[in-house]
C-alpha cells in the first residue's frame, strides 16, 4: 500500500478491471507492466490478483456482457462501515448496486455517485488493499473525471468522509484533491468542459511507466489502441490509451 505518515478516511486501497475477456486481458496488462496474475482463493470464483514483483496490485473480475457494463478500471475507497456508506450513498444522490461480503477478508461495494461515475468501497477485515503504488507498473494517480463537479465533490465528502482542498484556476476548470495539494490521495476534475460528448463521467487511473512513448507503442502491438497520443502536461509524461476490449486507462512519468 502506499506509505504516508498517516491513513485519510476514504482514500483509494484497491483498483479493479472489469473485463469481458479475461484471458486477453491478463496477457495485456503481463506484457505491458510486468504483472503476474494469481486465482483468488476466496468464494469470488473467477476472480484474479495481479502481483508486481509478488505484490498485490490490481484486481480483475469477469464482466457479464449480460450485466449491460462497459469495461473499465474501477477504484475502491477505503469505508469503515459498508452498511452506513450505502445509506450516505442513497442520501446524497448516489446509488448502491451491489453490497456484499468477501470471505473473510471484508465488504464489497458497488456504487454510483451522481454523475453517474461507478465507485467502489472496500470495508476490510484481513485485506487493505494494494501494496505497491506510484512505481512503474503500479497505479500512480487515480482521478475522477465528472460533468457534475459539485455534486461529486458534495458526495464524496458525505459518503467517504472526504477532507478536500480545492485547487481553483478557473470557475471552468476546478480541481479538488483528497488531504492537501503538499500530499494528496486523489482528485476530482470538473471535466464537463473537455470530456468527449459520447464519453460518460468516469474515475481514471494513472499508471506508472518508465518510458510513456514506448508504453504507448507497445500498447498497440499488444491490441490495445492509443485515445491520446503522448504529451507533458504539468505533471509530467501522459498518454490515454485502452487495452484490447476498451477499458480506458492513462499511462504517466511523473511527480503525481
Amino acid at each position: 500500500m502506499p506509505v504516508y505518515d498517516s491513513p485519510l478516511r476514504g482514500e483509494p486501497v484497491w483498483i479493479e478491471l472489469f473485463s469481458s475477456d479475461p484471458g486477453r486481458a491478463i496477457h495485456f496488462y503481463s506484457e505491458l507492466f510486468g504483472w503476474t496474475d494469481a486465482p483468488e482463493s476466496s468464494q469470488r470464483a473467477g476472480y484474479v490478483n495481479f502481483l508486481l514483483r509478488g505484490r498485490p496490485v490490481a484486481g480483475l473480475m469477469r464482466n457479464d456482457p449480460a450485466s449491460a457494463m462497459i469495461d473499465e478500471w474501477t477504484v475502491y475507497l477505503d469505508v469503515p462501515d459498508a452498511g452506513a456508506t450505502c445509506a450516505r450513498a442513497n442520501r446524497y444522490g448516489g446509488s448502491v448496486l451491489t453490497s456484499e461480503p468477501v470471505a473473510n477478508l471484508g465488504v464489497m461495494l458497488l456504487l454510483r455517485d451522481p454523475s453517474g461515475s461507478l465507485v467502489g468501497g472496500w470495508e476490510a477485515q484481513e485485506r487493505g488493499g494494494f501494496e505497491v503504488f506510484r512505481e512503474a507498473g503500479a497505479p500512480s494517480w487515480l482521478e475522477l473525471h465528472t460533468r457534475s463537479y459539485a455534486a461529486a465533490v458534495r458526495f464524496y465528502e458525505n459518503v467517504f468522509g472526504w477532507r478536500t482542498s480545492e485547487i481553483g484556476r478557473t470557475d471552468e476548470d476546478r480541481y479538488s484533491v483528497l488531504g492537501t495539494w503538499e500530499e494528496p490521495r486523489a482528485g476530482i476534475q470538473d471535466a464537463a468542459a473537455t470530456l468527449p460528448d459520447n464519453a460518460p463521467s468516469r474515475w481514471m487511473v494513472y499508471f506508472g511507466v518508465s518510458d510513456v512513448d514506448r508504453a504507448a507503442d507497445r500498447v498497440e502491438e499488444l491490441g490495445g489502441s492509443v485515445i491520446e497520443p503522448p504529451s507533458d502536461s504539468d505533471f509530467g509524461r501522459v498518454t490515454t490509451v485502452t487495452d484490447p476490449t476498451g477499458a480506458v486507462l492513462r499511462l504517466m512519468r511523473g511527480n503525481r
